[in-house]
């Protein structure tokens, strides 16, 4: 098994500016205050925050018996 250090470590040789390792878990707090806030009508035109919302809060549900989620990030404003 890979530690995160050494997934951080890869991530910033391959050039990304930030890169987070978890564990998979369903966001239920955050799913239901997602809900409401798309009830509300706040998501305006972008209608794609309306598709796929249990995945958005579970990751299981996206890939089938994944542990751990590796989320790596690059600024807007790099020299590339």
């Amino acid at each position: 098994m890979l530690d995160s250090r050494i997934i951080k470590k890869l991530a910033a040789d391959a050039g990304f500016d930030l890169c987070g390792v978890t564990p998979c878990r369903h966001l239920a707090q955050n799913e239901e205050w997602f809900r409401s806030w798309l009830a509300q009508g706040r998501q305006a035109s972008l209608e794609y925050l309306e598709r796929n919302v249990s995945k958005r809060f579970d990751p299981g549900l996206l890939v089938e018996g994944a542990r751990t989620a590796v989320v790596c990030a690059v600024s807007y404003k790099n020299r590339a």
